[in-house]
C-alpha cells in the first residue's frame, strides 16, 4: 500500500518517522504539528489525498497534535467544517491561489481527502496496538476504515518484496 500512495500523486506524509524523531528528542511536537499543518495546505488546494503515514508508530493525534493550529477534532477531520473554514490553518503568506499569483484566493479543492495509514505488517504490531492507534485519532468512529493484508494473495507481491529486499541489501554493502 505504501508504494501505491508514493507513486500515486497524493501526499504520502511519513509522520511515524516525524513522530519517531519526537521520541528521540530531534523535533518537537510544535515543529511535527507545523509540518502537519503544511503538508494538509499543500493538499487541500490540489486536491491530493493527504495519507498521514504512522508507519508503525502510536502518535497521540489526541493529546499532541490537536491544537489551535490544526483543529482537528473541531475542523480539520469534519469533512462540512473544512469545507467551510479550510483558510483558518491557511497563513497568511500561503492564502494565493494554485499558481502562487493572485493573493486572498486560495481555495479547497472538492478532491482533498485525509487518509491515515499505519503498517501492522510487524508481528509485534498486534490487535491491541491497532486499538491504540484507533483510540489516538480523533474521531475515529466518524471514519471508514480498511484493514488490508499485502501479503500471497497478491500477484507478484512475494518476488516484488523479495527484489526490493535484495536491492536495499546491495544498496547497504555498497555503502559499506
Amino acid at each position: 500500500m505504501s508504494t501505491y500512495f508514493e507513486y500515486s500523486g497524493h501526499h504520502f506524509f511519513g509522520f511515524g518517522s516525524l513522530n519517531k524523531a519526537v521520541l528521540m528528542k530531534k523535533k518537537n511536537k510544535e515543529e511535527v504539528g507545523e509540518e502537519l499543518r503544511k503538508a494538509l495546505v499543500h493538499c487541500m488546494i490540489r486536491g491530493k489525498h493527504l495519507v498521514i503515514n504512522m508507519d508503525n508508530t502510536i502518535p497521540n493525534f489526541k493529546r499532541d497534535y490537536d491544537t489551535d493550529k490544526v483543529p482537528l477534532s473541531k475542523m480539520v477531520l469534519i469533512p462540512e467544517e473544512l469545507k467551510k473554514n479550510h483558510l483558518d490553518v491557511v497563513n497568511d503568506d500561503e492564502n494565493y491561489d494554485i499558481t502562487g499569483v493572485s493573493k486572498g484566493c486560495y481555495t479547497f479543492h472538492k478532491d482533498f481527502m485525509i487518509i491515515f495509514y499505519t503498517n501492522a505488517g510487524d508481528p509485534d504490531f498486534d490487535d491491541s496496538m491497532i486499538q491504540m492507534v484507533l483510540d489516538s485519532v480523533p474521531l475515529i468512529d466518524t471514519f471508514e476504515r480498511f484493514y488490508v493484508d499485502e501479503g500471497d494473495n497478491i500477484p507478484g507481491y512475494k518476488e516484488a518484496k523479495a527484489a526490493k529486499e535484495a536491492q536495499e541489501k546491495a544498496a547497504a554493502e555498497a555503502r559499506m
